[in-house]
């Protein structure tokens, strides 16, 4: 059969531009997706580390605040009367670092005591608003929840509480911080100026803002936003959101724990992925020029990929011509299916010639003990007389074998040939031949074997036979005869005719027992035969 070379080419140029074209296809679908996971991985992650970052900030400014009331407080507590002490400590801890805003000090009775702050504070509206009084209420250090005071602008009051010489509560000295004002806070969590639509926020344990881009949203309460209500429970993470005002956001957070704020800092799901789409159009239009040369390569290695397949085919044609094998192996297979098909037929051909081999060797082998025949025997004979290999044989006998067909039927005595045949083996060398040359018959040949050995095995043998009875018909014994080539006779036939004779002896004096070819009688019975013969 002629294959058509152009439809083969046809085919692997199909099947080839169908494959990059899907591999470019599932590459493209597979960056974008990793680029997108990536994308909002490491948003998600940016976010949490920069809320925790100026959680971690704030967390250390507030700890400095009230170290500096506390700082205060104990001084105003050595002087509570000495009202030029109670205004210079107001005014130093008002200018001493910006941290406030306002500064004041109330007694007990929440009397004002000393103002420290611009003009536009009034001191009334002051001591009106309720975190004033919650503080003198509580009577220990606290930062407030945010609360309107000066132009309608939030702040958040940040208390010490003053124990004076007897162990009483004597008021508290407090800092005003403006939420919307200039102030270290403000700036700390205000201050950040973004490029990617990021923003940060901070919520007080109410829920309400008190940091915010859009400053006419502090001070509002904000409700069902899950990364509020993880923070508030004073968790550090990230999570895919949508705030309140519907928006899918990339939050990240972290909790201010000595005032019990959380810090949020997130960016819309949309900004982070506006330049995915420009990128994977950028990676289309520069794997153009890849396509391309694929392409032509493709184009002009398809020929080749086709050329060692139809000569194989037309190889495998002709299995029968003597020839075919060696074509086979002169033909060039540059890829693995190739490669895979040339070793394929190449055992193919193998298996024929083991077939037959194996063939061969079947009609040279016993079938019932697999071991040589007389045909195979006599090819032994003739390869070791070419190449001058002394030996030794041992000729062997079952005794009173009819007797075990007679008694037992033909399977038992198939049974005790295999048995016998076992013990051959076991007494043998791997390079030792052995044959069943009739129905209980067997000839041993034990190359580059002195005579003397060889009458050991034998006797080992005999032995062994006679001393592990079998288990249907008990102990069954053999007779030997054992002789050498070249030392007892030069030619073959004669030396395997003595092993034979000596076989013969052995059954005749009594069965069970070895004899050798130099034995006086098997040397006297093997004249007799010659004389016979002559």
């Amino acid at each position: 059969m002629q294959l058509n070379r152009i439809d083969l080419r046809r085919l692997i140029l199909s099947l080839a531009t169908v494959s990059v074209i899907l591999t470019l296809v599932n590459a493209l679908y597979a960056t974008y997706k990793v680029q997108r996971n990536l994308l909002i991985d490491g948003t998600l992650h940016a976010n949490e580390a920069y809320a925790t970052k100026l959680a971690r900030s704030a967390a250390m400014h507030l700890n400095l605040v009230r170290n500096e009331l506390k700082w205060s407080s104990q001084t105003i507590a050595q002087a509570p009367r000495n009202p030029s002490l109670l205004q210079l400590e107001t005014e130093r801890l008002l200018h001493q670092s910006e941290s406030f805003n306002a500064v004041v000090r109330v007694n007990a009775k929440g009397q004002l005591q000393a103002l420290a702050a611009p003009e536009f504070f009034k001191a009334d509206v002051i001591l009106k608003n309720a975190p004033i009084q919650e503080a003198l209420t509580q009577q220990q250090t606290r930062i407030s929840s945010p609360f309107r005071l000066n132009q309608g602008q939030y702040f958040i009051l940040v208390s010490q509480p003053i124990i004076d010489k007897t162990g009483h509560y004597d008021g508290f000295i407090g800092g005003l911080i403006n939420l919307h004002n200039r102030s270290i806070l403000h700036r700390l969590l205000s201050d950040q100026s973004y490029q990617d639509e990021t923003y940060l926020y901070v919520v007080d344990a109410k829920h309400r803002l008190i940091v915010h881009p859009d400053e006419t949203r502090i001070g509002e309460k904000v409700l069902d936003n899950p990364a509020i209500e993880t923070v508030l429970d004073g968790q550090t993470g990230h999570q895919k959101i949508i705030n309140s005002q519907g928006i899918n956001m990339l939050a990240g957070y972290s909790p201010v724990g000595i005032s019990g704020w959380g810090v949020v800092s997130q960016r819309p799901l949309q900004a982070t992925l506006a330049t995915l789409d420009k990128q994977m159009l950028s990676v289309l239009w520069h794997s153009l020029p890849i396509l391309l040369v694929t392409g032509l390569i493709i184009w002009l290695f398809a020929g080749r990929i086709s050329k060692p397949l139809w000569h194989l085919a037309q190889q495998a044609e002709h299995p029968e011509t003597p020839e075919t094998e060696s074509e086979v192996k002169l033909i060039k297979t540059w890829y693995y299916e190739a490669d895979e098909l040339k070793t394929a037929l190449l055992k193919g051909f193998g298996s024929v010639h083991q077939h037959i081999h194996a063939l061969k060797t079947e009609s040279l082998t016993d079938p019932l003990t697999r071991i040589l025949n007389r045909r195979g025997l006599q090819q032994q004979l003739e390869t070791w007389q070419l190449e001058n290999i002394p030996f030794s044989v041992i000729s062997l006998d079952i005794d009173h074998f009819k007797a075990v067909n007679d008694a037992h039927g033909h399977d038992v005595g198939d049974q005790v040939i295999q048995a016998v045949t076992e013990q051959m083996r076991e007494c043998s060398r791997n390079q030792d031949v052995l044959s069943r040359t009739g129905g209980e018959e067997f000839l041993m040949l034990l190359p580059y074997t002195p005579l003397e050995y060889a009458v050991q095995v034998a006797e080992r043998l005999r032995k062994t036979m006679s001393e592990a009875p079998l288990k249907t018909v008990g102990t069954i014994t053999i007779s030997l005869g054992v002789a050498h080539w070249p030392e007892t006779a030069e030619d073959m036939e004669k030396v395997l005719k003595q092993a034979d004779v000596a076989l013969y002896q052995a059954k005749q004096t009594g069965r069970n027992k070895v004899c050798v070819a130099t034995d006086p009688a098997c040397q006297e019975a093997m004249r007799k035969w010659e004389d016979v013969l002559n």
